[in-house]
């Protein structure tokens, strides 16, 4: 007996059972990404099986948020997960609309709730001096953040894959950042409430997904135009890359995961190293004898993080001034970040002040 699939244009439900053998294995990596993801949170059981964990999903329009509504679709009759769908109409291309409206029309025929809104971003962009991508940016993580709020979701997914980890770690590479850092955005990000799944899958198996089930998608002609950066970066530079070693993006992935248990180790440390903190009304406060006694790797974490909080940003060559100062016990010292962030050494105690 011949297995009917199911196709986006058939009356067949979308589920594991009317998958191929190949894209069924695709969906299950992304539900054991997602038990590894949350294997700590409290929406979890000690089995690691999700019970009624509520994701809302980021969904533009285009193949890779397609692919992964359609992805979550097929778990979600085996898997207690209750989704609902985001969409934002920037308000920079005429074809958004159109855009909206298959979105919605998507949402009907799987039965999930949709949510819209529409923003004007090149007006916001001019109002607040940024660029076009960091505006649209602020804006759709504003309204994400909004609507998983009201529908009470525990995060946001977003259908980042391998490829756009790739373009990331490009620009953080072009940007200066440090390690661990720059391997890349991270898979689950607690405080922004920001969920991943697709971050270990290739661009290329999400169009064979896609093609094989024949969804629909849009396509938005703004990812063609190279006068922005991350275009840039997938048009030209990782192409080359690829062209090198076919299997670049296998060790950008473990250069990712290398990053993150990096990142989890310095998060240990700094979090015993704050013991020796007090932060009291936008002033925290640390002695200086704690700070040279500590690996120089670890102090720059730890004055990142201070202005971090304060809500500056760091820049490299400030920071090795403000460390040579800890490390000299350069007494009466003033140093300026971004945001009125501020720190200066008295009384043998470096402080950081807004």
């Amino acid at each position: 007996m011949v297995k009917t699939l199911f196709q986006y244009t058939s009356d067949i439900p979308l589920h594991l059972g009317t998958l191929s053998r190949e894209n069924a294995l695709l969906c299950l990596r992304v539900k054991s990404q997602l038990d590894m993801l949350l294997g700590e949170h409290s929406e979890i059981i000690p089995d690691h099986e999700p019970k009624s964990v509520s994701l809302l999903l980021a969904v533009s329009g285009g193949i890779d948020s397609i692919c992964m509504l359609a992805i979550f679709m097929a778990l979600q009759k085996k898997y207690p997960i209750t989704l609902h769908v985001a969409h934002l109409n920037h308000g920079i291309r005429a074809e958004s609309e159109k855009e909206k409206v298959f979105v919605e029309t998507l949402c009907k025929k799987f039965k999930l709730p949709f949510y819209y809104e529409k923003a004007n971003i090149p007006q916001f962009a001019q109002e607040s001096h940024m660029g076009l991508e960091e505006a649209s940016r602020l804006k759709r993580y504003e309204f994400l953040e909004k609507i998983r709020t009201l529908t009470r979701a525990s995060f946001i997914c977003t259908a980042h894959h391998a490829d756009d980890l790739a373009e990331d770690i490009f620009m953080r590479l072009s940007r200066g950042a440090a390690w661990p850092a720059l391997g890349g955005m991270k898979e689950l990000c607690q405080e922004r409430k920001i969920l991943r799944p697709l971050l270990k899958e290739n661009k290329r198996e999400l169009i064979r997904f896609a093609q094989e089930l024949a969804l629909p998608f849009a396509n938005d002609e703004s990812n063609e135009d190279q006068q922005f950066f991350r275009n840039r970066i997938r048009k030209q530079i990782l192409p080359f890359f690829l062209s090198e070693n076919p299997s670049f993006l296998e060790n950008i992935k473990h250069l990712h995961e290398g990053a993150q248990r990096d990142r989890a180790f310095f998060q240990e440390q700094l979090d015993t190293f704050w013991q020796h903190i007090t932060n009291e009304n936008n002033k925290i406060s640390m002695p200086l004898n704690a700070l040279q006694n500590t690996h120089a790797s670890l102090r720059f974490r730890i004055y990142t993080h201070a202005i971090k909080l304060l809500k500056g940003f760091t820049q490299y060559e400030t920071l090795e001034k403000l460390d040579h100062a800890v490390m000299s016990n350069k007494g009466n010292s003033l140093f300026k970040f971004t945001q009125k962030a501020r720190a200066r050494i008295e009384n043998k105690t470096l402080i950081f002040y807004s």
